[in-house]
């Protein structure tokens, strides 16, 4: 939505959409598809993982998501206190069909109540066959 229909409508807005990517993996290496997406987000947006106040990331499984931390250094180079505060998708659960609308829509919240300080916030998850997305969102 344009910014002049939000105002007549009488809409606030406070974050937007900043930018996406797609990436994958060979198959049989499960869930790690979230790796190379993310990285190319990064490099599209020239950000770092330190500059990302908030990550929402898919959990398939407590060991992929553990994995793709790793991987991403995500665990090693911010806080581990922004990574799916409000529980990811082994607590609050994983929609069939319906979780990339559940992290971004997360996100979108995380950002609006409890991150009000975050600049920058990821989402993301894995696909099928080695495929997955990343979505970043930035304050206005």
């Amino acid at each position: 939505m344009e910014r002049s229909k939000a105002d007549k409508l009488g809409l606030s807005y406070s974050i937007k959409y900043e930018a996406g990517a797609l990436g994958g993996c060979d198959p049989t290496i499960m869930g790690m598809g979230p790796v190379p997406a993310v990285q190319r987000l990064l490099a599209r947006t020239g950000k770092k993982v330190s500059d990302i106040g908030v990550w929402e990331l898919n959990e398939a499984f407590a060991s992929q998501s553990l994995a793709c931390l790793r991987e991403l250094g995500i665990a090693q180079n911010a806080p581990f206190d922004n990574v799916n505060i409000w529980g990811g998708a082994l607590a609050i659960g994983h929609p069939l069909g319906q979780s990339g609308a559940r992290v971004l829509v997360t996100l979108h919240n995380i950002m609006k109540t409890d991150r009000k300080d975050a600049k920058y916030g990821v989402a993301s998850l894995c696909g099928a066959f080695g495929n997955a997305g990343a979505t970043m969102l930035s304050r206005i």
